[in-house]
Formats: C-alpha cells, sequence, structure tokens
C-alpha cells in the first residue's frame, strides 16, 4: 500500500534534492508545510511528472529565499508528487497511473489513496492560491494553463506574463481538482531543466505572494491571449509513429510501410495559428490510426482533417499546443490539444 508522507517542516536536504539523490531522502509522493507569521497557506506542486525538472529547481530556490527571511509572512505547503518516476527521468513508472489524472478521487487504484490522502489534508489549510509547476515534452512558448475564467484564476494567472490556456479536459489534473478551493493555475515553463523557465516561475511566485496582501487578485487585469481547448488528437497505441522532414520527404522510404509520419516542423506552430490548407504529414494505412475527440468523448476528425489519398490536411483555421515529439506521451495522451482563441471583453 503507498502511503502520504507529510513532513511538517521544510528539512536541510529540501534545497539539494535532485534526480540522483530523490529517494534517499523520499518513498513517494511528499507534503512538506512551512509555517510563516501568517495561517494563510500557498499550495504549491510538482514532480507529478517525474521526467520534469524545472518545478522542483523554482520552488526550492523561491523557498530558501523565504526561509532566508527575504519573505515570510505566509504558510507553504508543497507537494512533490512522484519521486520515484523523477529518479528515472520518466513520466510515471510501471504500475502508476499519469500523476497528474488521477485528481478525481474515484478508483481503487493506489495512485488514487495517494490523492485523497493529499486533499484530505491541504482542504486542513486556508489557501490562498494553488500553483502546479510542469514543463513540456514538445516546444512549446511559455504559458498557464487555467481551469476557470473567474477574475481570481486569471488575475493569478497575469504574473505569469504569458498567454493562457483554458482546458475543462482532462478533468482530473491536479490543478483542476484545486480550483474547488482557491485559485489554481498551471505553470508551462518550456522544455525540462529549461533555465529560463525555472526564473520565470520563481518571478511568479515572488510577484504573486507580494501582491496577496495589496489588493484581491480579481482587481488584476489579464492582458495575453486566452485560448480554450476545444478537443485531443490522439494516436493509437499500436499506431507506429515517425517524423520525417518537410521538405524533401519524398527521399524518406515509407511507400511500403504503415503508421503515421508527421512532418518534423509541427511543434513550431504551437500557440500559433494552424491555418487551413496545413498539411502535417501521412498516414499510411487505417484511418482509425488516428483520432480527435472533443470534450464530450465526441469524434471531430471530421471537422477539422481530411485524408487526401494519404496526406493528412487541416480542413478549418485554428490554434494547437503541446504538439510533442515523445511518441510514449503521444501515446499515452495525445499528440496535442485543439484550440480555439476566446475574446471575454
Amino acid at each position: 500500500m503507498r502511503n502520504l508522507t507529510y513532513i511538517e517542516s521544510i528539512p536541510d536536504y529540501f534545497f539539494d534534492l535532485n534526480q540522483s539523490n530523490v529517494l534517499d531522502h523520499l518513498d513517494d509522493m511528499t507534503l512538506f508545510f512551512h509555517r510563516g507569521e501568517s495561517d494563510k497557506t500557498i499550495l504549491l506542486s510538482t514532480m507529478l511528472h517525474g521526467n520534469e525538472t524545472s518545478g522542483l529547481k523554482a520552488i526550492q530556490q523561491y523557498l530558501k529565499s523565504v526561509i532566508d527571511g527575504r519573505i515570510n509572512d505566509f504558510s507553504f505547503l508543497i507537494l512533490l508528487g512522484n519521486p520515484q518516476a523523477f529518479a528515472e527521468n520518466k513520466r510515471l513508472v510501471e504500475g502508476q497511473l499519469d500523476r497528474n489524472r488521477i485528481w478525481q478521487i474515484r478508483g481503487d487504484h493506489p495512485d488514487h489513496s495517494l490523492a485523497k490522502a493529499v486533499v484530505d489534508k491541504v482542504i486542513e489549510f486556508s489557501l490562498m492560491y494553488s500553483v502546479d509547476i510542469h514543463n513540456n515534452t514538445g516546444k512549446n512558448p511559455y504559458f498557464c494553463c487555467v481551469n476557470r475564467l473567474d477574475k481570481s484564476t486569471l488575475g493569478l494567472a497575469s504574473f505569469f506574463s504569458a498567454d493562457a490556456l483554458f482546458f475543462e479536459d482532462p478533468s482530473n489534473a491536479f490543478s483542476t481538482f484545486m480550483g474547488r478551493f482557491c485559485p489554481s493555475v498551471t505553470l508551462e515553463c518550456g522544455v525540462s531543466g529549461d533555465e529560463l523557465g525555472v526564473q520565470k516561475a520563481i518571478k511568479f511566485l515572488d510577484k504573486a505572494t507580494k501582491e496577496i496582501g495589496q489588493r484581491p487578485f480579481s482587481d488584476l487585469k489579464f492582458n495575453q491571449n486566452i485560448f480554450k481547448s476545444i478537443g485531443k488528437f490522439k494516436v493509437r497505441p499500436q499506431t507506429d509513429i515517425n517524423f520525417i522532414p518537410r521538405e524533401n520527404f519524398s527521399q524518406c522510404d515509407i511507400s511500403s510501410q504503415n503508421g503515421a509520419f508527421f512532418y518534423n516542423d509541427l511543434e513550431s506552430f504551437n500557440l500559433k495559428l494552424l491555418k487551413r490548407g496545413t498539411r502535417l504529414g501521412k498516414i499510411l494505412g487505417p484511418i482509425d490510426q488516428i483520432e480527435v475527440v472533443g470534450e464530450f468523448g465526441e469524434q471531430l476528425f471530421d471537422d477539422f482533417f481530411v485524408l487526401d489519398n494519404t496526406d493528412l490536411i487541416s480542413t478549418n483555421d485554428f490554434y494547437v499546443a503541446m504538439v510533442t515529439k515523445n511518441v510514449a506521451v503521444a501515446k499515452s495522451d495525445c499528440f496535442f490539444y485543439i484550440l480555439k482563441k476566446l475574446n471575454l471583453s
């Protein structure tokens, strides 16, 4: 049985944790508490995906400044979600569920029990806001994910100074669940280890914490673009995925193969407009190797794409996010999200 570890302090080793030594100190999901001068508590989480390192670095550096006395007004809860996968630099390891997809609190898997234990503990505190820090497996601009469009959530998101993605699917992500209790956002800090992304997260935490005592988040204006996820482009687990050059692709010997052959420049479209008529690659063999699924499980392939002979071509203008060349992630979650831009003015 997996158990949540709760540590009512920040031990010295916390600031030296890395992928090489994490299992010397942590067995599994761990929640740390730092008591500040106020009972008002900020929840910071990371390591829900073990192949993402920027969140831990950002929290270590920021919390060190708090404990050293530069800022000490608030209390902090720190959730480290998957030390075992972190040690192996994997999103998850065998026997686990994706730990950013377990927060519906229903289910009989041991990871659901861990999630329930976390929620039971954190709701004991007076939460000011929640921040989950992630990396992308693909090359994306920095952006912020929000699960609500109320003024407090968008006010909190404004401190990241980047576009926002509003998502309701997956509904069992940690940040979405925490949105029931307080303003809750996810920071997407580029690829793992991106130092600029680390510093951007630290700047966010510093600005947000200073603002709490000044005025409500709802008084702040979000001035960036807001996108809404309207579908997922998914690839069946059994599909053979390859990436080929857009130019001179004819030199690739693919005619005798089955599978999905995507152009290797698709990451460059992340959070940009993908225009009607854009060719995304070639699908050889059965069309059901790929699908586009809407928020309610509806099939949307024909709304966005056509297969012309073997060419996969967009039939509408839309935005995309989180395109990844990580085949394991593309198969276990999705290849990319399909977005539309919202106008909330």
